[in-house]
């Protein structure tokens, strides 16, 4: 559970740097408008293998494949501060068999009204078709020649509609705390038959709506497929993140108090507490004078705004200081030995036992000891305790107390 509203975001992941070769090139889809990246240096030539035409060399480049919906020209203007360059292989009719036919016949010529290749020494080139058809796909690669430290905008001069600009986008809050559940709400454009797998998990699930709750906390993945208008796969990747929920430990010197006084209680976990009588920054404990037996509780909140279990810490009450004589029974006979001691002390009562207070000869409380309350026979350790005279006050549990002499050598 959150106290605050998470801030969201939208993870669309387009990785440049790995559109080194024709597998990994991605759609270009900017229709209209432009889409610029941050072109690579020193990343070495293009694979061997296609043949590229017109360009003497090619390093450093970026692939991008174009998907074409209705007949029309296609113009794709590419402009930088430095050098760069390009060809385009097409047309083809699907993605799987481009990247083994990126031969010398594919390569779009510079003729009929058509501009597939250049190897100026411009900052700026033009991509020209005259005329493409629906159903037909082109490869595009821009080198960055310069090995210039700059940016690469790619402007769509396309006819209107003429390339594919299918999209899935992930809407609504994109960070949770463990142990809720998101609602994945998918918005599509020109998809159909959609469907999706969480990752890690390997969870599938079909349509553009699907409630989550995930088993761990971390970053995961939503890798989302659908078929586009010319009934070809378009994959998208989107991402949302599960913040961990802190533990809260609590903790104190004794959980037993005597009327009147204070006790601190420990906390740690988190940075942030709220608890029985308020809110707590920072600091690592609380300092409580109950007048009864009181349990509080405490939630801790961490940095990413989420919330641990409610956690309870009890504290017991005792009146130390109540006369003797009206709580002594006849009846609740208490003995103990060996008195004087060192260490142990075993403890006889008619009647179970609750608790039992030490006390200093100044009538200080020195120890509670807290007893299972299931015999009639303790063994309580006092080697703790320097050399003197102490006082026992046993409280049974049929509610009366008595007090015994000892002596610690």
């Amino acid at each position: 559970m959150r106290v605050i509203i998470l801030f969201f975001f939208l993870l669309i992941v387009l990785k440049i740097s790995s559109q080194t070769t024709c597998q990994s090139a991605i759609p270009f889809c900017a229709n209209p408008g432009y889409y610029n990246y941050t072109a690579s240096t020193n990343n070495g030539a293009a694979p061997t293998g296609p043949s590229y035409g017109c360009l003497g060399s090619q390093p450093n480049p970026a692939w991008f494949y174009l998907e074409v919906t209705s007949t029309g020209s296609l113009g794709i203007q590419m402009s930088a501060n430095q050098d760069i360059d390009f060809i385009c292989w097409g047309p083809f009719t699907n993605l799987s068999s481009m990247c083994n036919n990126l031969n010398a016949s594919m390569i779009v010529p510079n003729s009929g009204g058509n501009n597939g290749c250049s190897f100026s020494g411009s900052a700026t080139e033009t991509l020209s078709i005259a005329n493409v058809q629906a159903g037909q796909f082109y490869m595009l690669m821009v080198t960055n020649f310069s090995n210039s430290n700059q940016s690469i905008s790619l402007t769509n001069l396309s006819s209107t509609n003429v390339l594919s600009c299918s999209s899935v986008s992930l809407t609504g809050n994109q960070q949770i705390c463990f142990g809720e559940t998101i609602n994945l709400n998918f918005v599509t454009s020109n998809l159909s038959n959609i469907s999706s797998t969480i990752v890690p998990g390997s969870i599938t699930f079909i349509g553009s709506v699907y409630s989550f709750t995930p088993v761990a906390s971390g970053n995961y993945s939503v890798i989302t497929s659908g078929l586009n208008t010319i009934n070809n796969t378009y994959t998208t990747l989107n991402t949302f993140i599960v913040n961990p929920t802190p533990t809260l430990s609590l903790g104190a010197n004794s959980p037993s108090i005597c009327l009147g006084d204070s006790l601190v209680i420990y906390y740690g976990g988190a940075p942030n507490i709220f608890w029985t009588d308020g809110i707590i920054t920072g600091g690592f404990g609380v300092t409580v004078t109950p007048s009864v037996s009181t349990t509080y509780t405490f939630v801790g909140i961490n940095s990413y705004s989420c919330q641990s279990s409610v956690t309870a810490f009890s504290v017991d009450v005792y009146n130390c200081f109540t006369s003797l004589t009206k709580n002594i029974n006849s009846n609740d006979l208490v003995s103990f030995y060996p008195n004087p001691t060192q260490n142990e002390l075993i403890i006889f009562s008619d009647h179970k036992m609750h608790s039992i207070n030490v006390f200093d000869k100044i009538g200080n409380l020195v120890k509670v000891f807290i007893l299972t309350g299931l015999s009639n026979k303790e063994q309580i350790e006092i080697g703790f305790l320097t050399d003197g005279i102490y006082f026992l006050e046993v409280n049974l549990q049929s509610g009366f107390k008595t007090t015994k002499k000892l002596i610690r050598l």
